[in-house]
């Protein structure tokens, strides 16, 4: 899976699947060189028609052969299942190259017998001023998505609209500086140790809570990897969070502490927490 980046200045493909079976590619955004025979997104000896690409931008600035999408073998797409993107050609690229077959635009590839990206743009995305990539108020790619589950975050960990996300790394943030902002905005914490291991943070119920307690932790991808439910829970009340593969991870929501490495982390509500932590694995 390849989901929440913003990829530039590559010297082949922003994007490069190999023999990839069942690929995911979701809400990236993907600017080429001003040069020809580059592609966004280049599948080569795709395995299956399991791929999936969906809320992705892919502006192909490039000349000649360069193309947002380029297929060299099977059709990786069954149909619907690239979908909601920005495939813009400005440069006299393609939107798509499939093995010696070019289509020019966003209607020659819909023509291709998969019916590809039925919803998808072919406009400028409009990024702001300063080569940074966030989304303009007038971009054509805000609300223009569709939501995929367990991706409730972008790029900045800013939270994705639930009904209509806007396409790409970035969900439009009104107010939004024109430089790229720094991740952190939600606590987190990381857990160290073999890739096979599996680690343990303890959440501590702070001050405040009343009713249900929802937990959700999320990777720095955005994506969802554990939701927990608690009924009224009392507080300093402790909350395991088992099995967790190693990693970055992000806990979202007010009023909860942490404890980590057996030590707790007083003082504290979780919304007010930055950094890294290091919790105990085990």
């Amino acid at each position: 899976m390849v989901a929440n980046n913003c990829l530039r200045g590559w010297t082949r493909s922003g994007i490069e699947l190999v023999h990839a079976q069942s690929p995911r590619i979701y809400y990236n955004t993907i600017v080429g060189p001003e040069s020809a025979g580059y592609a966004g997104v280049y599948f080569f000896a795709a395995e299956g028609t399991g791929a999936e690409a969906k809320d992705n931008i892919v502006w192909n600035r490039g000349l000649g052969s360069s193309a947002c999408f380029r297929v060299d073998g099977p059709f990786p797409f069954a149909p619907g299942a690239s979908d909601y993107n920005d495939l813009y050609a400005s440069g006299g690229g393609s939107v798509a190259r499939v093995n010696d077959t070019v289509f020019a635009g966003l209607a020659q590839w819909r023509a291709h017998p998969a019916a590809p990206d039925p919803h998808s743009l072919s406009r400028d995305p409009l990024f702001v001023p300063g080569d940074n990539y966030h989304l303009a108020a007038a971009s054509p790619c805000r609300d223009s998505g569709i939501p995929i589950a367990g991706f409730l975050y972008d790029l900045e960990l800013d939270q994705r609209d639930a009904l209509s996300p806007d396409i790409g790394a970035d969900e439009y943030t009104p107010g939004a500086v024109s430089e790229a902002q720094p991740a952190g905005r939600l606590p987190r914490f990381e857990l160290h140790g073999t890739p096979a291991s599996r680690g343990c943070a303890t959440l501590v119920v702070g001050p405040g809570i009343s009713g249900r307690l929802d937990v959700t932790v999320i990777g720095v991808d955005g994506r969802t990897v554990l939701k927990l439910g608690i009924p009224n829970p009392a507080p300093q009340e402790r909350i395991d969070l088992k099995g967790l593969p190693t990693g970055v991870y992000l806990v979202p929501g007010p009023g909860r502490r942490f404890q980590v490495g057996g030590s707790e982390v007083s003082g504290h509500s979780l919304s007010a927490l930055s950094g890294s932590f290091h919790a105990a694995t085990r």
